[in-house]
């Protein structure tokens, strides 16, 4: 017998845990951006913010049909010592995955992320934004949402942050093998930062800082400082 949950809850879960990965895979399957793409804002940035929206619709769809509130997607403790929190949790997995990459040195920051990067000031406005609607709408799902779902389900909420981070990280297959082992170790370390701070501010802080700095951290990363 399937956990009591509704069928909306559900359909979210597999929703996430399988479906999203896969459309994943078959839009990496096509290959990289085309050569010719002359807007970054229309062609990827607004396209995808539309995505990330719809991962908050189907998680607010779920919460409606349940009749479930915010707080049980960790939708609280919107103070100043999570925000800290958030911003060292950011600076510690940086200087951790600088370290791994200095040590296995197929882990340097992934070279598919460039042509994601902005161009223009138009670009760096809605990468911004961008990055907003990325923490919001993938902490919100997969932090929030499938692991405290996953949790009861498998007993264990290691488990459920592990298959939630593998989720997450296939999400980001165009980043190349490399980004999507970076993006599940984000995702174990948000989960693990969700747990502890039973919140996911911190989590969306520091998804947001990772996410809007990326095009300096990459450069920087490159010795290509801008």
């Amino acid at each position: 017998m399937l956990y009591p949950y509704r069928k909306s809850t559900w359909i979210v879960i597999i929703f996430l845990l399988v479906i999203w990965p896969a459309f994943s895979v078959l839009v990496s399957s096509t290959g990289e951006l085309p050569a010719s793409i002359s807007n970054l804002t229309l062609e990827v940035y607004l396209p995808t913010l539309s995505v990330e929206l719809l991962l908050m619709l189907t998680v607010g769809w779920a919460l409606l049909r349940s009749k479930e509130s915010l707080a049980t997607v960790g939708l609280v403790g919107f103070n100043f010592r999570n925000f800290v929190w958030g911003v060292l949790c950011l600076g510690l997995a940086l200087f951790l995955f600088s370290v791994l990459s200095q040590i296995f040195h197929g882990l340097d920051q992934p070279k598919e992320i460039q042509q994601y990067l902005p161009r223009t000031k138009l670009d760096y406005f809605f990468w911004i934004v961008l990055s907003l609607g990325a923490a919001l709408g993938e902490e919100l799902s997969f932090r929030g949402f499938l692991i405290t779902r996953l949790a009861p389900v498998l007993g264990n909420y290691g488990a459920a942050a592990l298959l939630s981070s593998m989720a997450f990280g296939l999400g980001h297959l165009y980043q190349g093998i490399v980004g999507v082992i970076f993006t599940c170790l984000y995702g174990l370390l948000f989960a693990a930062l969700f747990y502890w701070r039973r919140s996911i501010f911190p989590c969306l802080v520091a998804h947001f800082l990772q996410d809007a700095l990326a095009p300096w951290l990459f450069h920087f990363a490159q010795g290509q400082p801008k």
